[in-house]
Order: structure tokens, then sequence, then C-alpha cells
């Protein structure tokens, strides 16, 4: 399976931040999954990280963090307690995100916000549109129909 470029540029965000950690840190981190994001990275992206700046203002991607985070939670952090405050803060941050995705793809609100956008005349179209009724006909109908053709000819 053939990595996307954003994936790659996360994995050169990452590597970069591996490198800035302490040598205790690092060694936490497994050798092959550190070698794993330096042959994957993207060599040709080059993401300086400036220690003087909150990660939040450093501008990573998405998947930089989740990678961090995940790295974090299952290999720097030694505290059981630091991990559990971890965990639930993780799972607070997806009830979140989840929450706001049922929020924005809402499909009561979607229509909604569609239907309110649209002009009177628009409205007009609509309430026609829904006032056609198609009627099924009944087999019956048909199979009499179909005879009055046959014998019309």
């Amino acid at each position: 399976m053939e990595l996307s470029n954003i994936t790659r540029q996360a994995y050169s965000e990452v590597t970069e931040i591996i490198n800035l950690l302490d040598e205790d840190d690092r060694k936490k981190i497994p050798l092959n999954l550190r070698k794993y994001f330096e042959k994957e990275r993207d060599k040709k992206y080059n993401k300086t990280i400036d220690l003087s700046v909150s990660m939040k203002e450093q501008g990573l991607k998405r998947e930089t963090i989740a990678i961090i985070a995940m790295l974090n939670l299952n290999y720097i952090c030694n505290d059981k307690s630091e991990r559990e405050k971890l965990q639930k803060k993780y799972g607070e941050n997806e009830k979140k995100y989840q929450d706001e995705l049922s929020k924005k793809y809402n499909i009561k609100d979607i229509f909604k916000n569609s239907i309110e956008e649209k002009n009177d005349e628009d409205l007009e179209n609509l309430q026609e549109e829904k006032a056609l009724i198609v009627k099924k006909e009944k087999f019956l109908s048909k199979v009499i129909r179909f005879f009055k053709k046959i014998f019309k000819r």
C-alpha cells in the first residue's frame, strides 16, 4: 500500500520531534518504529520544530499530533495515573470530535439549512414537487389494460 504525501510529511515531522527528545525518552520508542518513520518519511519535506513555541502553534499536521499522542501514551508515559489521565482526555476529545461531526452532518439540520437558504420562489417550487404523488397502478388494472390493447388491434 502506497503512503500518501501527507502521511510521509507527518512521518518527517514525527522524526524531527523524536530527534528532539532526550536520549532516555527516545530509547523508549522501539528502534524498528523509529526506523520505519525514518525510512517512510518525505526526505524533501523539512519541518523545523521550535522548542520555544508551543506544539499547538507549530502548524503540525493532524496526523503528526495523533502519532505523537500515541507514542507518548504507549511508550514514553511511565506513570500509570498519568496514562489513565491521558486515556481519559483522549476519550473526551474523541467524544467532542464525534459530537461535532454528528452536528455538522446531521441530516435534519442539513435539509433545514438548505431550505432556509432558498428564496420564496424556490420554496414554492419545492412544495409543488413534494405535492406531486406518483400513483402506482394496481396489478389488475395493468392486466386489463394489456388485454384491451391486444383486442383493439
